[in-house]
């Protein structure tokens, strides 16, 4: 680079051999095409990456979907935005978290890395609460994009007992005030159990604390 700022700075062409007008160009086309492979490969890295609507996007399952057909208007449905969305490493994240009392399902949106899946099997992902029941799984959409798998499921049974919310009623924490966490009494979590190894990780979906707020769906 020259004081102008200049990669190739103009010279007298009648001064030059022919063999540093050929290296000239070379080295000229060479640093143009190394520019150009570095756009391609950061492009390239970045569309293979991006991450399908389908991941954060509502679906619910088909017996939800028909009771929503059957009454829009008295199908109610919620968004929650858990505290921490994603395990230890970042190999596992969630989003589109969200819960309808009338199908009484929980929905995740499921973001994880490939090396995940091994030769014995793929990570199990339940859900769970504190008076130890297991909800059953619907597996509503899966894709893949780069390094990673994506996955909707939907847990059906869930009943969450939404007054005993800050979000939904302001006045349970003072309800309940004196009673330390004690009053934090329900939670539901997503337990992350790996094919590979015996520990597991548990992210808190929802409790007491947990941000929510309606939403709408359209099937």
């Amino acid at each position: 680079m020259d004081y102008e700022g200049k990669y190739f700075p103009d010279e007298d062409e009648e001064e030059l051999s022919e063999s540093r007008k050929k290296r000239k160009k070379v080295i000229k086309y060479s640093f143009y095409g190394l520019v150009a492979l570095v756009y391609i490969v950061a492009f390239s890295v970045l569309f293979s990456n991006c991450e399908p609507n389908s991941y954060k996007e509502l679906k619910f399952s088909a017996e939800a979907q028909t009771l929503y057909r059957q009454s829009p208007e008295d199908f109610t449905v919620y968004e929650m935005y858990p505290s921490i969305f994603m395990n230890y490493d970042g190999s596992v994240q969630i989003a589109g978290v969200f819960y309808s009392p009338t199908a009484k399902e929980l929905e995740i949106g499921f973001k994880y890395n490939k090396k995940l899946v091994t030769d014995k099997g793929e990570p199990k992902f339940s859900l769970i609460d504190t008076n130890g029941n297991s909800y059953e799984m619907s597996v509503n959409s899966t894709d893949k994009s780069g390094r990673y798998l994506y996955a909707r499921i939907s847990y059906k049974g869930v009943e969450l007992n939404l007054n005993e919310n800050v979000y939904i009623n302001p006045d349970y924490s003072d309800e309940a005030e004196g009673e330390g966490e004690a009053y934090d009494t329900f939670k539901c979590s997503l337990l992350i159990e790996y094919s590979d190894r015996d520990e597991s990780e548990e992210l808190v979906i929802f409790n007491s604390k947990t941000a929510i707020e309606l939403s709408k769906y359209a099937d």
